[in-house]
């Protein structure tokens, strides 16, 4: 019997969770935890009602004005429960770096497969890395932190401490019969910690527990953030992470179809690579906007800046930086948008706009990725506004210029 079914959802004002992601350094411990527990509860909340999300990952969990997460994308959920009936699932589902193991292998139990997701997530969110390309025998890194004890010395593991660490391995437990459950995964002496919330430190409240965090790692991170705090460094270019490489299994490419709508503006996209696989290599969604307060909050964490200069001179400049630096780049027909593509040191296409927009007599230009990995992208960004440093302009941000002229992320 066919059944249509409407869903009705609440309309938010929201930022995506790896906006707030420094890449290669994560956020705050207390931050990660905080989003961390609010994911495992509208997991659960899911869980108990026979619905498991099977594409949990950064980009698809929202934040309010509130700090709260909201879940998002259920294009790829299914009921895997009904009358208290469990059933297996078999479809591989999600995004290669967030999927189980038990999700390439088929069939899978629904429950283990969302909560290794999650794990995948905490890794971002604290370490700023995928720890992985894909969880497969192919790939180095996973092999590495499932065969051997190679994984401690290497990144993301070694930003970590050891408490949360000792988490992770009970999370990222590659036999899913022995992966840690929800209800185990909030009574972690890591999940019930109080953690402190009036700084960027990662030092614990409990004594007992902050010997975990006291190794030369956690040091040199807590230097590198009241560095950075203590001399006002701008760090525009540091807080805006997206993970979407493109799907690679056993040396066959999935290769997604093109999109005509990949090409406007102001669009967020999820496109399955098989119809059999629905193994996603997503788009960040960077234009939700909220109060003028959040605004503020979340600026300097955008890929964009104004320059001094004028029209003309932006674009002869712009150009002539992306081909110094090697890469390829097309003005749009109306010298509003440059396409700009490289290839990243994954031998992976990488594909990102600059948008060129005049506001208020000032130029700003706006970069938005299109298709390849988010870090990789932040990466080019970085290297793009070291090259323009004598054009950029310096100071803060005036935010009634973006609102009057409608043009705020």
């Amino acid at each position: 019997m066919l059944m249509n079914i409407l869903c009705a959802c609440t309309y938010n004002f929201n930022f995506v969770l790896c906006l707030f992601t420094e890449p290669d350094v994560g956020m705050p411990q207390h931050e990660a935890q905080h989003y961390f527990k609010q994911l495992l509860s509208g997991l659960q909340y899911l869980h108990q009602r026979g619905i498991a999300h099977r594409d949990l990952k950064p980009e698809n969990l929202l934040l309010d004005e509130h700090d709260n997460i909201k879940i998002s994308d259920f294009g790829m959920a299914t009921m895997f429960r009904c009358k208290g009936k469990e059933r297996l699932l078999d479809n591989r589902c999600g995004t290669l770096p967030y999927v189980a193991p038990e999700v390439l292998l088929k069939p899978y139990h629904a429950q283990p497969a969302d909560i290794w997701s999650c794990g995948v997530i905490l890794v971002t969110m604290l370490a700023g890395e995928l720890p992985w390309d894909q969880p497969s025998s192919g790939c180095t890194e996973f092999t590495n932190w499932k065969d051997n004890d190679r994984w401690s010395t290497q990144t993301p593991w070694s930003k970590l401490d050891t408490l949360v660490t000792s988490l992770l391995r009970k999370v990222l437990a590659i036999n899913p019969t022995y992966r840690m459950n929800l209800e185990k995964i909030f009574e972690h002496k890591w999940c019930k910690m109080q953690l402190r919330n009036n700084d960027r430190s990662r030092d614990l409240v409990d004594s007992a527990a902050a010997l975990e965090i006291c190794s030369p790692k956690a040091k040199r991170q807590r230097q590198l953030s009241n560095y950075h705090s203590c001399h006002n460094i701008d760090d525009s270019i540091t807080r805006n992470y997206c993970s979407q490489p493109l799907p690679v299994i056993s040396g066959h490419v999935f290769k997604l179809p093109d999109d005509p709508q990949e090409h406007r503006f102001n669009f967020c996209f999820s496109q399955p690579a098989m119809l059999d696989d629905l193994l996603l290599c997503t788009q960040m969604n960077q234009t939700q906007s909220a109060s003028q307060n959040v605004f503020q909050r979340l600026v300097r964490r955008m890929t964009r800046f104004f320059v001094t200069t004028h029209y003309a001179e932006t674009v002869k400049c712009l150009t002539a930086t992306i081909e110094r630096l090697g890469y390829t780049c097309k003005l749009s027909e109306d010298n509003m948008t440059v396409t700009i593509s490289t290839i990243d040191r994954r031998k992976l296409r990488l594909l990102f706009k600059a948008y060129i927009i005049e506001m208020d007599g000032k130029i700003l230009l706006d970069f938005r990725l299109s298709k390849g990995c988010g870090l990789e992208f932040k990466r080019r960004f970085i290297k793009i506004k070291e090259h323009m440093a004598d054009v950029v302009l310096r100071g803060p941000v005036t935010w009634p210029i973006a609102i009057a002229t409608n043009t705020v992320p």
